[in-house]
């Protein structure tokens, strides 16, 4: 479940050229008609807080979110 989240989350990145306010609900939105798991859907849509409006609950949420910023860490020499 974890790997699926993990390929599948940036998926609409090109779609919202990474717009923080509609990154990851786009994802969602495109994949919700498909037999994926919800909590899949759900940490898909909570990696990035900006486009959700809540804060991240699980720990599934914050893993996804977290290897999202292993780039920017890395980039900025953390």
């Amino acid at each position: 479940m974890w790997g699926m989240a993990g390929l599948l989350h940036d998926l609409d990145v090109e779609i919202t050229n990474a717009e923080p306010t509609v990154h990851g609900t786009q994802t969602e939105e495109l994949l919700k008609d498909y037999d994926i798991d919800p909590e899949i859907l759900d940490t898909i849509r909570m990696h990035n807080e900006c486009s959700s409006g809540k804060e991240r609950s699980t720990e599934f949420q914050h893993a996804l979110a977290i290897e999202s910023m292993l780039p920017i860490a890395n980039d900025i020499g953390l």
